[in-house]
């Protein structure tokens, strides 16, 4: 991978219009190192930091106003400290000049995705990243915002994913890559948010996310370890039947179902077929897919070729169900 120049922008919050005071003056300058854990996930980000220069030129109070995760943050904090400055003067004399900089990074060979992860509460030690990239960008737009959260269990393992407002970017697509992702565990178990920006590079069309009648999209992974409330009777599927084959285009697929007794959310998994075999079952995704408080919910599939879908009833404590069975449909163009 071949990292491009860091592109430092320096900047003072003291006002600099008046004749009698000059700006403090680069001398030396390193760029940051890629940390190990942003080179691996192919992370392109932007970091802003905030210090004061000293009488001696020398940075001190160093602090990130708008960090980027991944090990980044340490890396440009450490790069900066090694600066060197002629300081700022006032009336012919040197003072104390506060200033704040940005830098920007990017791996050659890397989608054209701004990236920025963080955890909450904030998080002196948080988990690294250990396996998984950046998810690409696909046929996003320039400009386009992506932002999800989920939980960073004790195993290591993402779970409880939350997609914010909704995104050209495609979310299954997305989600794919994040379910991949695994962290050095935590003591306890850790809220994290990813937020992606696609750079300009190239156009795209929109590209519907799944929808969930109003309610907020979120993805779940079923933990088959998980106590199981075998009281929950499999969901009775109303629609679409199945084998059912679809001759429209954009692809929304509509499914509901009948309640359930005691089950106060619902799963809907789907799943499609491709190169021979079932996709998330070749990928060794497990099973995961979209909660829901209602009796049905709408997506957009991927693609002309077959799918399936199927429902798993929760109860109030999390503990899934019976799951339906699967039903089949397919989409010719």
């Amino acid at each position: 991978m071949r990292i491009t120049s860091g592109g430092w922008v320096l900047g003072l919050f003291a006002v600099v219009s008046s004749a009698q005071i000059t700006p403090p003056k680069i001398l030396f300058k390193t760029e940051p190192e890629y940390s190990e854990e942003a080179r691996r996930a192919q992370v392109n980000a932007r970091i802003s930091l905030a210090f004061v220069v000293g009488l001696d030129g020398i940075p001190k109070n160093l602090s990130v106003t708008r960090g980027a995760g991944f090990g980044l943050d340490a890396e440009a904090l450490r790069a900066v400290a090694r600066w060197r400055f002629e300081p700022a003067t006032r009336g012919g004399q040197p003072y104390e000049a506060p200033a704040n900089v940005e830098v920007s990074l990017r791996l050659m060979d890397s989608d054209d995705v701004l990236s920025r992860m963080s955890f909450v509460p904030p998080d002196s030690a948080p988990p690294r990243l250990l396996e998984g990239r950046i998810p690409k960008r696909g046929t996003t737009a320039d400009g386009e915002k992506f932002r999800v959260e989920f939980e960073v269990g004790t195993d290591g393992i993402p779970t409880a994913f939350n997609v914010g407002s909704p995104s050209r970017l495609r979310s299954n697509e997305v989600m794919e890559e994040l379910l991949k992702w695994r962290f050095t565990p935590p003591s306890k178990p850790v809220h994290a948010v990813l937020e992606m920006e696609a750079m300009p590079g190239r156009g795209a069309a929109p590209v519907a996310p799944v929808r969930s009648a109003g309610q907020p999209i979120t993805y779940t992974r079923i933990d088959p370890a998980a106590r199981q409330d075998l009281t929950l009777s499999a969901p009775i599927l109303i629609a679409p039947a199945d084998q059912a084959d679809f001759n429209v285009y954009p692809r929304t697929t509509h499914c509901s179902w009948k309640p359930v007794e005691g089950a106060t959310a619902y799963l809907l998994q789907w799943d499609y077929y491709s190169n021979g075999a079932w996709h998330s079952e070749a990928k060794k995704m497990g099973d995961f897919g979209t909660m829901t408080t209602a009796t049905e919910l709408s997506f957009d599939f991927v693609g002309a070729q077959p799918g399936r879908w199927r429902v798993w009833p929760f109860n109030a404590k999390g503990e899934r169900g019976v799951p339906s069975e699967w039903r089949v449909f397919r989409y010719s163009r």
